[in-house]
């Protein structure tokens, strides 16, 4: 075979002529320095040169020629030796030597290209390359050029190299010249006998198997891809990054490898031995697939980079700080990774489908932000980070063991169980529970869920429910029972009747012993509220609440109302009773915020001084009753009774800032357009300064009220006249 010729540009020259195309030159050199021609035709000449060595420039720049290309290369230089001989010879050549000098100069320039051009485009060789002896090693050097110039080749067939027969030095340089050239094998490649270092560095695929073994390393950093099982049986550092794909990778030697990098390897199973991967002295492992059994003792970091499923395997890594395991699935097996110093980043979307299935995962955190679905799963660390997560399967179980919190924005399904005997707070806030049961560590604190399933027994769905000091209900739906919450302090309490609204309510009563804080949701549809003789401190509504009751709630400081009318429901209005809430501190009652109000009771709340009414941008329908009932709280005013003189009769003043507000609340309805309801009302003024000594110490307004309008039947301003007063 021809060295620096591909076998393609062998055929190529055929077109144009048999011979060595070094020797067609040479004559066409002669040729031209005989020519009796003129100027002007050299000059053509040289244009057409000059074209085919830009041709061959652009060809080189691209960096390979197709058949088509090498072979119009190859036409071109025929056309114009073609030319050249039929030219007639003229009688006189000397003007023309210079440009004949000029157009040898171009015609070798493009021969180096065309050489060039045949290295980087890669030759074939159909046949087995074996080295195993000195013979051997000089067959191989006549089939591959070894030159700068000889070109990449393909062999189609196997490469067989044992370079313990081959042991001199310069033997070895040899074969790495020949490796040097490996660019496609069409087949399987087996080098045996690396003692000293090889390299083959431009080898990109193999069709077949890979096996290589020594005690030092072979050189492969352009590997990619090979089809078959890999073997490598050496030691030291083993590193191929640009590995993407094998069928398997077998390490052999397993005591002496220190490093393992197969970190582009995405699909392949790495093994040490059937189901195993021992890896005894390395610290950094890099790898694709894993088998049954990983255990890397001093790896300190480790990482399976193929995203084909993981299914049984058991990984200890008792030294590893870093883990990254990606397979797209965790699924149909038994995967346990015990690695408790380590910070693990898992990329599977599901940990375990199909029966049996179970993932049991220590380590120092985990986190595993792409999981939306769990079946059955342990999961153990100081921190956990599930940031995807929407289920946990029906007969499924997500344990969850270290952090003292589990926090989810996107769970919301759970149909199996949640357990942790760590956690006492547990935020789900689109969670509905449904079969699934919360079990949280005895003692639990924060619940925070969208909605209990089972509102008349809710231990069904949260074990620890009467331990929790704050609960937080998102959309809860239906009647629930908190009559066994004896250690709540905070409730956040939103009510959602779904279709049937205004079905719920909420009642807290005395056995609520430590409920200080209850917040009603901006969402929320109560048809009642009811806080009877509890320990609430502070209270604020949102969202609609049809009746609101406050009674004896002798801790009651504040209560903020900012709830609303029923929507567009002209036949819902709402009412507020505030009765006999006691405390020092429970000072005002601002109703204003509240809209479509038709029944009005505040009384018996012996520290409200300020009493605003409700608002009525929006009033209750014409055809409801309205009723206005206020006394016995902390209200302040001022009487001069009526008198009669020389001057006449002077009707008696009285102020109030709560009558009066109260007297513009009532008004609206009166004067509401075909109204067919009463409009009833019993107020008072419950502190009056009578003799204007700007203390409110002289008693309340009935008995005076009383003479000065005749309507001695309650004492209290019920009717028109003593409205009138204000």
């Amino acid at each position: 075979m021809k060295k620096g010729l591909l076998s393609l540009l062998v055929v190529a020259l055929t077109v144009v002529g048999c011979q060595d195309y070094d020797d067609q030159f040479d004559s066409l050199n002669k040729e031209i320095l005989a020519l009796k021609a003129d100027l002007s035709t050299i000059t053509g000449l040289q244009t057409s040169v000059t074209a085919i060595s830009t041709e061959i420039t652009k060809l080189m720049t691209q960096g390979s020629a197709t058949d088509v290309e090498l072979a119009k290369v190859l036409t071109d230089i025929g056309l114009v030796k073609a030319a050249v001989a039929a030219i007639p010879a003229p009688a006189d050549v000397s003007g023309i030597n210079t440009e004949v000098a000029d157009l040898n100069t171009e015609i070798e320039t493009i021969l180096e290209k065309l050489t060039k051009l045949a290295a980087i485009t890669g030759g074939t060789y159909t046949g087995n390359i074996n080295i195993t002896n000195a013979v051997q090693l000089t067959a191989a050097e006549d089939i591959i050029d070894t030159t700068e110039d000889g070109p990449l080749m393909t062999i189609t067939g196997n490469v067989n190299i044992d370079a313990d027969n081959t042991e001199t030095s310069t033997e070895t340089v040899r074969i790495n010249a020949i490796l040097a050239k490996l660019k496609v094998v069409s087949g399987s490649v087996t080098i045996t006998g690396i003692d000293t270092a090889l390299v083959a560095n431009e080898l990109l695929y193999v069709t077949g198997s890979l096996n290589a073994e020594g005690t030092t390393s072979l050189g492969l950093a352009k590997l990619n891809t090979v089809d078959g099982a890999v073997h490598f049986d050496l030691g030291g550092a083993i590193a191929y990054p640009l590995l993407s794909s094998a069928g398997s990778v077998e390490i052999s030697e397993t005591s002496t490898v220190t490093s393992l990098n197969l970190s582009g390897l995405s699909s392949g199973q790495v093994f040490t031995a059937a189901g195993v991967l021992i890896l005894a002295n390395a610290t950094t492992v890099d790898v694709g697939g894993l088998p049954a059994t990983v255990t890397c003792a001093k790896a300190t970091s480790f990482n399976s980079h193929a995203v084909t499923s993981l299914t049984t395997s058991t990984i200890t890594l008792a030294a590893a700080t870093s883990i990254i395991i990606k397979a797209a699935k965790i699924t149909g097996g038994t995967v346990t990774i015990v690695a408790n110093l380590a910070d693990i980043t898992l990329e599977a979307t599901e940990m375990t489908s199909g029966t049996g299935s179970t993932v049991d995962i220590s380590a120092k955190s985990i986190t595993a932000d792409k999981v939306t679905k769990i079946d059955l799963a342990t999961l153990s660390a100081t921190t956990i980070s599930l940031a995807a997560l929407v289920s946990v399967s029906e007969d499924g179980e997500l344990v969850h063991k270290g952090p003292a919190a589990f926090t989810s924005a996107t769970l919301t399904t759970l149909s199996g169980d949640f357990e942790s005997t760590t956690a006492t707070s547990f935020i789900a806030p689109l969670l509905a529970t449904t079969t699934g049961v919360i079990d949280l560590k005895n003692g639990a604190v924060v619940v925070s869920v969208k909605a209990i399933g089972d509102t008349a027994t809710p231990t069904n769905d949260i074990t620890d429910y009467a331990t929790i000091t704050n609960l937080t209900l998102a959309a809860q739906t239906g009647t629930l029972s908190i009559t066994t919450l004896t250690t709540l302090a905070e409730l956040n309490f939103t009510g959602d009747g779904g279709a049937a609204q205004f079905v719920n309510t909420l009642t807290i009563l005395a056995g609520n012993a430590s409920l200080t804080t209850l917040n009603i949701g901006a969402t929320s549809e109560l048809a009642t509220l009811t806080l009877n003789g509890s320990v609430l401190k502070n209270v604020s509504t949102a969202g609609k609440i049809i009746g609101l009751h406050v009674n004896a709630n002798l801790a009651l400081e504040t209560l903020t109302l900012g709830h609303t009318f029923p929507g567009n429901d002209q036949t819902i209005a709402q009412s507020i009773i505030v009765t006999g809430n006691t405390d020092p501190l429970f000072t005002t009652l601002d109703m204003s915020t509240v809209q479509k109000v038709k029944r009005v009771e505040v009384t018996g709340n012996t520290s409200i001084s300020t009493i605003i009414p409700p608002g009525i941008t929006e009033m209750a329908t014409k055809n409801a009753s309205i009723t206005v009932i206020m006394h016995g709280n902390l209200t302040t005013g001022t009487y001069s009774p009526s008198v009669s003189n020389e001057n006449g009769d002077i009707a008696a003043i009285v102020t109030s800032a709560e009558i009066s507000a109260f007297k513009t609340f009532i008004d609206a309805h009166v004067a509401q357009a075909s109204r067919t309801t009463t409009v009833t009302y019993l107020m008072d003024v419950d502190q009056i300064d009578n003799d204007q000594d700007g203390a409110f110490d002289d008693g309340d307004l009935e008995t005076n009220i009383t003479a000065d309008t005749g309507n001695p039947a309650t004492g209290k301003i019920n009717i028109a006249p003593e409205l009138a007063l204000f």
